[in-house]
This record gives structure tokens, C-alpha cells and sequence, in this order.
């Protein structure tokens, strides 16, 4: 139950980052606070997709586990996994970027962008990744000096590949 509320902490801290880009004088604690309540219902709803797929994903391979076509599964379940754990950070990015942008869009273009720019997500994984083991290895080196760090990477990754895309669809080559 504790890991829902991820995604709209993710998306208050992304919230953060994006005014301080946009002004420079925010107080953190502040702008976390009123970005948490603004995008609370569509990262809540983000968080819970994700949670349900990773469910799906982990009750399949262990549904699999030991067939004949477990093996050929693994690979499969393993690319979705990673593409919805990627695709989760890129959409949790546009929700406070663009937040008057409907979700179903955000949720195609996330998607889309995870893909299209596959190097980009994977090192949004692989900051994930890092988040994890700080966390994991040394607490309070995890809980007090790599998240902000590490999500303000991530969330500057991901919005690249919006911006970028977004500059390419209004000046088409």
C-alpha cells in the first residue's frame, strides 16, 4: 500500500524541479507540497497502473516458472516490466510539466518517446536502478543525498524527450 504513494511523490519532486527551473526562488518544501496536491490523482492513477502491471508481470513469470515456454516468456516479461517501470517516469514528468495536457495523451506520447528514444529510458533506468541500491546499501546516504540528485537527472532526461519532441513536431524537417 505504501508503494501507491510513490508516484505522486515522484511527481511532487518533478513538480519542485520544474518551478525552480521556471523561477529560480522557490522554496522546495513549498513547491513540492502544492505540486504533491495539484497531480496527486493522475501520478495516484499512474502509480497504480504500474503497480498492477508489475502484479501481472511477476504473477506470469511465476505462472511460467517451470513449463516448457518459461524460458521464452522471461525475456518478454523482463522488456515489459522495464518498459512500463521507464514509461511510468516519462509520464510522471509530463504530468507536471504539462499539466493541462489530458492523460490519455501524456500516457500515448510517454510511451511512444520511451521507446522511440530507447537510450534516454534506459538511463532513466539505470538512475532508477542507483535510487535503489542507495537505498538499499547505505539508508541514510539513499534517504538524504542521492534522490535529489537522481530524480533531478531523471526528471531532466525526460524532459528532454518531451521538449524535443514537441520542437520537432512544430518545425518538421
Amino acid at each position: 500500500m505504501l508503494s501507491l504513494s510513490i508516484a505522486p511523490s515522484l511527481a511532487g519532486a518533478f513538480s519542485s524541479f520544474e518551478r525552480h527551473g521556471e523561477s529560480g526562488d522557490v522554496k522546495p518544501m513549498r513547491a513540492f507540497v502544492a505540486g504533491y496536491r495539484r497531480s496527486f490523482r493522475r501520478a495516484a492513477l499512474v502509480g497504480v497502473a504500474v503497480a498492477l502491471v508489475v502484479v501481472v508481470v511477476v504473477v506470469d513469470a511465476y505462472a511460467v516458472a517451470g513449463t516448457a515456454v518459461g524460458p521464452l516468456l522471461f525475456p518478454l516479461l523482463g522488456v515489459l516490466l522495464l518498459l512500463a517501470l521507464a514509461t511510468a517516469a516519462n509520464l510522471l514528468v509530463g504530468i507536471t510539466s504539462y499539466p493541462g495536457a489530458r492523460l490519455a495523451a501524456l500516457a500515448k506520447a510517454s510511451i511512444f518517446l520511451t521507446v522511440r528514444r530507447w537510450y534516454l529510458s534506459l538511463a532513466t533506468l539505470a538512475l532508477l536502478g542507483l535510487l535503489v541500491v542507495a537505498f538499499s546499501r547505505r539508508p541514510l546516504l539513499g534517504a538524504a543525498v542521492a534522490p535529489g540528485f537522481l530524480l533531478f537527472v531523471i526528471w531532466n532526461n525526460n524532459k528532454y524527450l518531451f521538449k524535443s519532441a514537441i520542437e520537432k513536431a512544430e518545425h518538421p524537417a
